[in-house]
């Protein structure tokens, strides 16, 4: 199914800081120039924060370590094994795509997503996969200077076979960043969630295109100490999920200055239901999703209720395929609007767009 566009492709800019930014991805997060085939993860440790530091240190051109838990005492342990089978980067260029990084789940159904190579085995429920940043391009504080704004984006496809109604509930269970001491991640998010990763348009029981569905986040943080430990891009999944899922990244980058203006705060910048053309966004909707965002939707008995608005403040709602089906302005905090009919809406307000179904 080729979907509509639900919006141009204006609503994906967003303002670019003034100053200049350096790319300070290590070589190895570039998948579009990795060779395809299994994609080595270098390490593994037992716990829940960053591991394997000294050899992190040592690799510039990127460290990929495996942790979550007690499940990984080595290279030679079931999950570690499991993982690494699953973890692959394939060619999807024909697809409109390009190479991406992708783990598919041991009982991730062919119908769903026929390519690559399947896991081995389960993975543990709550597994995290770790990017490490080049300590000596990695930019920190000091005591006699604040640390500068650090970057990182994210652009990737993530869901199983039957997806929990849950928006907030995915096979990604968080993305975060991590630093070990004496190193601190300053003004950072401390973990925002995956949303609606789903197969098929709820509207229409049509599969999704593979390059349809897409997501991209992007928010800043900084690192505290001069010491030049790096930093980790934390993904962390559901291992149930993951199992029956898959996942594709298309790109993970860290750039420095930024103007800090998608640091905890303010809101990150959400991107859902990207489509890709020749390997790049074309549409979508551009969607701030951050700790503090106090606009909410409901929706119940046909009645969609938009709280902790501001009076004066403008309501869309639009169907599925983008047409406009109501527009208001706020008079208090709250707006209740009837909606005729059932599936899914985009709701529009000024620092928000959300995707609602009524049941």
């Amino acid at each position: 199914m080729k979907r509509k566009l639900l919006f141009s492709t204006a609503m994906l800019v967003v303002a670019a800081s003034a100053m200049a930014q350096n790319d300070i991805t290590p070589s190895r997060y570039d998948f579009a120039n990795q060779p395809e085939g299994q994609y080595v993860i270098d390490g593994c440790n037992n716990g829940w924060g960053p591991g394997n530091l000294d050899a992190a240190k040592e690799s510039k051109v990127g460290y990929v370590n495996a942790t979550g838990g007690a499940f990984w005492d080595s290279k030679n342990t079931d999950a570690f094994k499991n993982l690494q089978a699953g973890l692959q980067i394939l060619d999807l260029t024909a697809e409109g795509i390009g190479k991406v990084l992708c783990f598919k789940g041991v009982n991730c159904d062919d119908a769903v997503f026929s390519k690559g190579t399947k896991a081995t085995g389960s993975i543990p429920a709550w597994t995290q996969l770790a990017f490490y940043s080049d300590p000596e391009k990695t930019p920190t504080g000091g005591e006699d200077a604040a640390a500068p704004f650090i970057r990182v984006s994210i652009t990737y496809k993530a869901w199983e076979a039957d997806p929990d109604p849950d928006p907030n509930s995915g096979i990604i269970s968080k993305l975060e960043i991590k630093a070990v001491g004496p190193n601190s991640v300053l003004n950072s998010f401390s973990g925002i969630l995956s949303f609606d990763m789903m197969v098929k348009d709820v509207e229409t029981e049509e599969m999704y295109e593979l390059n349809e569905g897409w997501q991209k986040v992007e928010y800043d943080f900084q690192v505290g100490t001069p010491d030049g430990n790096p930093f980790a891009f934390t993904i962390g999944f559901n291992g149930a999920k993951f199992d029956t899922g898959a996942l594709l990244i298309k790109e993970i980058k860290f750039t420095s200055p930024t103007d800090g203006a998608y640091a905890k705060g303010n809101a990150a910048n959400f991107m859902k239901y990207l489509t890709l053309e020749n390997g790049q966004i074309v549409t979508g909707i551009n969607t701030p999703t951050f700790e503090g965002n106090k606009v909410r939707c409901n929706v119940s008995n046909n009645l969609l209720t938009i709280s902790n608005l501001e009076s004066g403040d403008k309501v869309e709602v639009y169907s599925i395929l983008g047409t406009l089906i109501s527009s208001q302005k706020a008079t208090s905090d709250v707006l209740a609007l009837p909606l005729n009919g059932k599936g899914v809406f985009i709701v529009k307000t000024k620092t928000t767009t959300t995707k609602v179904v009524n049941n």
